[in-house]
């Protein structure tokens, strides 16, 4: 079962590859700069996995390689029965204004068995920018094993 999510993770990386190079096309030239290539969110939202609503936590860091794309680091606690920890590796996509998908392997450990499983999140969200500061409602499904599981929240971010 893991190798259709790394399948899955490969087609969606071309996919989102192609579509950069189309919304690249598209792009202002007018476009405003940003304060740096890094930024630091915090992540509050809703995990909805076998019926149930958990409250998800996250904290990430993005570096912007250029204006449209970024690769960074995120760390997710779920509080469930038997919390649950993720780290993902996100490829985010920024393809025009404050739009931005994201692609992100990842690994999951179940504290109370320390069970782990692959996982695949794929999402977007819309960044309203105030300064240096950001406010993102965002929406991702996680693809694992178990099938696809809704995660959806905002996050919080600081660029410098």
């Amino acid at each position: 079962m893991n190798k259709k999510w790394m399948l899955l993770s490969g087609v969606v990386s071309i996919l989102l590859v192609i579509a950069s190079g189309v919304c690249m096309a598209e792009e202002e030239k007018g476009h405003e700069e940003h304060f740096g290539p890094h930024r630091l969110e915090l992540f509050l939202g809703n995990t909805h996995d076998e019926g149930e609503n958990d409250f998800t936590i996250g904290i990430g860091y993005e570096y912007r390689i250029n204006q449209m794309f970024g690769i960074g680091v995120l760390f997710e606690g779920i509080r469930s029965e038997s919390r649950e920890w993720i780290i993902f590796v996100p490829l985010i996509l920024h393809p025009y204004k404050g739009w931005r998908f994201v692609l992100a392997p990842g690994l999951e450990l179940e504290e109370q068995t320390r069970d782990k499983e692959y996982l695949t999140r794929v999402g977007a969200g819309y960044e309203f920018e105030i300064g240096r500061w950001s406010i993102t409602p965002e929406f991702n499904l996680d693809f694992a094993d178990r099938g696809a599981v809704p995660v959806f929240g905002v996050s919080f971010g600081y660029a410098f």
